[in-house]
C-alpha cells in the first residue's frame, strides 16, 4: 500500500483540489492559503527605487546610531543564502525610496562584533534571520523577525 502511494506521479498531486497549492491561480504563493500576500512593487518599479547601503562594524556608529537621531532607521539583519531575507528586500528597497525611514542592511555573517555587542547592551539580540531592528534616538523601538508583508511593517513605524 505504501508502495503505492509513492508511484502517484507529483503533478497527479499537483492537480488533485484537495491539494492546497491547486487552489488559486497557477500555483503562485499569492494564492496560496497558507503563504501571506506580499506587498511589493513590480519588478519594473524595483530597478528604479534606492537601493540600500549595506554597512559594516566601522560605520555602524555613524551610519546608524548618530543617523537616527534626526530620522528613525530600520536596520535589515540578513544573509546571502536567506531566502526570505532576499524576498523582503524589494520591499525595504521601496520604503527606502519614500523617505520616511532610512533603512541600511547589515549581513550579519560579515559584520557582526561591534554590532551584536551593541544589541547586547541594549537586551536585544538577532535570534533568526531577517531580523529588522527599529531606531529612533539611538533607542530600539522594535522588532520585527520572519518574513513579513507591508502592512506589518508599516505598523511597526
Amino acid at each position: 500500500m505504501v508502495l503505492a502511494l509513492f508511484a502517484v506521479p507529483t503533478q497527479a498531486l499537483l492537480l488533485s483540489p484537495s491539494f492546497p497549492a491547486a487552489r488559486g491561480s497557477a500555483g503562485s504563493y499569492h494564492s496560496h492559503p497558507y503563504y501571506p500576500r506580499m506587498c511589493v512593487a513590480p519588478p519594473s518599479d524595483i530597478d528604479n527605487v534606492v537601493p540600500l547601503s549595506e554597512i559594516d562594524d566601522e560605520s555602524f556608529e555613524t551610519a546608524v546610531l548618530d543617523r537616527s537621531l534626526s530620522q528613525p532607521v530600520l536596520v535589515a539583519f540578513s544573509a546571502t543564502w536567506c531566502g526570505p531575507c532576499r524576498m523582503i528586500e524589494p520591499m525595504l528597497k521601496n520604503l527606502n525610496a519614500e523617505g520616511c525611514v532610512e533603512v541600511v542592511k547589515v549581513n550579519l555573517h560579515r559584520n557582526s562584533k561591534v554590532i551584536q555587542a551593541w544589541l547586547a547592551t541594549k537586551n536585544t539580540q538577532v535570534a533568526a534571520l531577517p531580523t529588522c531592528i527599529l531606531l529612533r534616538r539611538g533607542e530600539v523601538v522594535g522588532t520585527m523577525v520572519g518574513r513579513f508583508d507591508r502592512a506589518a511593517l508599516t505598523g511597526l513605524l
